[in-house]
């Protein structure tokens, strides 16, 4: 039987191509709840950066825009075209379509700092996705992982909509959770199909290839895992 903290979500690259043209207004807005954290405990001014599951560039673009270098990967066509329109005139960007499960990263590459934000949920053979990110990052280089969490206490899980209300219309957030939740939206089917973990299974399932790294919930609903390469 499988292990809890094994599962993991379906992972279609077509699925990802036809979202790409919807995903900004649909779920980028929601996800910049991160940026903020993911500038801190990465600092990527002037450094070497990987972002894995890049999406439609846009975090890429509000946060790694001072990197010396930002490598943008996504298994998805579709994703990758429209990250690369994002990403366009950046100095130091380059979008490569990849697959991070199967694909190894082009030779030559060494990054000082990598983020996996809302993907390692989708990635079946994850071990071998962090040993290829692992094998280049430089010495002392920083690998975030962020995740959504299972089982949130109820009360843990309101700081995260008290967040949002801080910062979004309760108008706009209402229809947000109408369309994640009540109607057949692609976004409600996409989440219905969503495999997310405990905080101890988060934890759990990356102990053995991240020894040392350091774990914990933020904004209520999110499991954020740093792990620092040994110097």
């Amino acid at each position: 039987m499988t292990a809890p903290e094994e599962r993991s979500s379906p992972n279609d690259p077509a699925e990802w191509d036809g979202w790409a043209p919807h995903y900004g207004e649909e779920v980028d807005w929601v996800e910049e709840i991160h940026n903020p954290d993911i500038k801190s405990l990465l600092a990527p001014e002037g450094r070497r950066v990987l972002d894995i599951g890049c999406g439609t560039g846009r975090r890429a673009r509000a946060v790694f825009a001072g990197a010396a270098r930002i490598t943008a990967v996504d298994s998805s066509a579709g994703m990758a075209a429209l990250a690369r329109e994002t990403l366009g005139g950046l100095p130091g960007a380059e979008v490569l379509r990849l697959d991070i499960e199967k694909d190894e990263l082009p030779e030559g590459l060494l990054f000082d700092a990598a983020a996996a934000i809302s993907v390692m949920h989708h990635l079946k053979d994850y071990k071998g996705a962090l040993e290829r990110v692992k094998a280049r990052l430089a010495p002392g280089g920083t690998l975030l992982i962020v995740d959504a969490l299972a089982g949130n206490p109820p009360l843990t899980a309101l700081k995260f909509y008290l967040e949002m209300l801080a910062r979004h219309s309760p108008w706009r957030l209402a229809a947000a959770f109408a369309r994640g939740v009540f109607l057949d939206t692609r976004l409600a089917r996409h989440k219905a199909r969503e495999v997310h973990l405990t905080l101890d299974q988060f934890r759990r399932r990356y102990a053995a290839s991240l020894p040392g790294a350091t774990v914990e919930v933020r904004h209520g609903l999110f499991g954020y895992l740093v792990w620092q390469k040994p110097a």
